[in-house]
């Protein structure tokens, strides 16, 4: 007999703004009836009268799916998004609009002539993503488990027709701009396009194209820097943080464990480390050293201030959150760890080897990884 799931409204008001939509779910625990395995069917969501089986889940998957950082690349460096304060309160003549869940709507923020003057930043076509192609190709094979390393939301704004990579993604800035007035509960788009933290947005970016994947299989949502509060925070609580939503988004999230009848996944939050220069997004992997003739890759050490409070704090935090994730391991004897940032990598910095991430590197205990068997990450492309 099917378990019956009614959908509920989380945002109760206090959601931040473009988040016209309503998440249901359920907890499984150890205890629970579904620890035993669920085939399509078993558990179904019903809402508004409508039935929706929730993906077979199995507790000893055999076929994984690991995928990431999978987004539409637009990010313009001279258009703002957002006036809102940090309370999502109207801030002055931009934020006027109706509400919505009791948040009010921006809908000024661009005008049309915004979109057709020249926009600096980084850019890629439509032609050129592959994403949906890859996840329906995917949703063919049979997956237990799918685990995603983090990075779904890349489209940070509209795409200008000039923009100076000439790619062609002006497509996402439709429907056009429009300051007509909205009725009030009017489910719109409010911003012009398919961009931004908001449900538009992460339709577009990832649910979208992810959709017949997402309906086969399970996943371990882990998050990644494109989710941190200021990007696409918002997005991941609503929909993929496994944290009970009592904070509209925050900056660190504690480690937990997957666990399954063989093995467990140890997943990190690494997305707010702040990396020094920009980190491995900022290298400049043209000219790489020739090999060393140790044998032995030996990293360039990086100046860090100590007496930095933010470099102080994310140490503790990672040296903390270690401590968590060495006593995890004790518990399996196959263990994975799940992360965005990649711990141990080294790449190419102009002529230097550079640590792909000090911060991490720094707060790990002597034996920490020695229980994994292996460490999945992403951030590189």
């Amino acid at each position: 007999m099917a378990t019956v799931i009614q959908g509920n409204a989380v945002n109760e008001g206090e959601m931040p703004y473009r988040f016209q939509v309503k998440v249901c779910g359920t907890t499984v625990t150890p205890d629970s009836v579904h620890r035993k395995p669920l085939e399509n069917g078993d558990l179904i969501m019903v809402y508004k009268d409508k039935s929706y089986e929730v993906p077979r889940v199995t507790y000893n998957p055999k076929k994984f799916l690991l995928m990431g950082d999978s987004g539409l690349r637009i990010k313009p460096t001279n258009l703002g998004l957002g006036k809102l304060n940090s309370k999502n309160l109207p801030d002055g003549p931009d934020c006027t609009a109706p509400e919505i869940y009791g948040v009010h709507q921006c809908y000024t923020n661009f005008t049309e002539s915004d979109l057709t003057q020249s926009q600096t930043g980084d850019y890629q076509g439509l032609d050129e993503w592959y994403f949906k192609q890859m996840a329906d190709s995917a949703a063919k094979e049979d997956i237990d488990l799918i685990v995603y390393v983090g990075d779904y939301l890349y489209r940070q704004g509209p795409c200008p027709l000039n923009n100076t990579d000439g790619a062609d993604c002006s497509a996402v800035n439709l429907p056009s701009f429009t300051s007509d007035p909205m009725t009030k509960g009017t489910v719109l788009n409010f911003v012009p396009g398919m961009y931004g933290d908001n449900w538009h947005g992460w339709w577009a970016d990832f649910f979208y194209p992810a959709l017949n994947l997402l309906k086969t299989a399970p996943i371990i949502p882990t998050r990644g820097n494109h989710e941190i509060c200021k990007r696409g925070g918002y997005g991941y609580f609503l929909f993929l943080s496994p944290m009970p939503l009592r904070d509209l988004c925050k900056d660190y999230m504690p480690p937990y464990a997957v666990k399954f009848e063989h093995e467990q996944f140890v997943v990190v939050d690494d997305s707010a480390i702040d990396p020094l220069g920009g980190g491995v997004d900022h290298y400049l992997p043209s000219q790489c050293p020739g090999p060393p003739s140790s044998g032995t890759l030996v990293p360039m050490q990086e100046a860090r201030d100590m007496n930095d409070e933010e470099t102080v704090k994310q140490l503790q935090i990672f040296t903390e959150t270690f401590k968590y994730v060495d006593a995890y391991a004790l518990h399996y004897d196959t263990n994975f760890y799940v992360g965005h940032r990649p711990i141990l990598g080294v790449g190419c910095n102009a002529s230097q080897l550079a640590s792909l991430d000090w911060t991490l590197q720094q707060s790990l205990g002597p034996n920490t990884l020695d229980g994994f068997n292996a460490l999945i990450t992403g951030h590189m492309q």
